[in-house]
């Protein structure tokens, strides 16, 4: 079952100014870029799976069970360079991306390919 909600509801509502308040606590711009997006749900599903979650970030917080503040550097434009053919990755990057625990598949073929064996082994080495 769809939900549906019209934009004057919204507006009576005063959605859009809870939106600017949600950003207000963002402390990047992806992540004011992310609220900015934020819509009503229309499943029913996803809409109690959601509460769910909040519910639970409720009770942790009522019961003094702070989440701790994190941050975390943009790399939206490495990111992107992982879609295009022999692009290059700076070395920080891994590390970054070890820090916040994402899985990185290496292919040394490549790299050795373009002879930087040195890339290789600095690699190995902080994994």
């Amino acid at each position: 079952m769809a939900i549906t909600i019209s934009e004057k509801t919204l507006s009576d509502l005063e959605f859009g100014t809870i939106i600017d308040r949600i950003q207000a606590f963002c402390i990047s711009d992806l992540g004011r870029e992310s609220v900015k997006n934020i819509k009503p749900f229309s499943d029913k599903k996803q809409l109690l799976s959601e509460l769910k979650k909040v519910d639970e970030y409720l009770t942790s917080f009522q019961n003094d069970n702070r989440v701790p503040n994190h941050s975390f550097d943009t790399i939206s434009k490495e990111i992107s360079l992982l879609e295009i053919e022999n692009g290059e990755l700076c070395l920080d990057l891994f590390d970054i991306l070890a820090k916040a625990n994402i899985e990185v598949t290496l292919r040394p073929h490549w790299m050795t390919i373009n002879n930087n064996p040195s890339l290789i082994s600095k690699i190995i080495e902080r994994q």
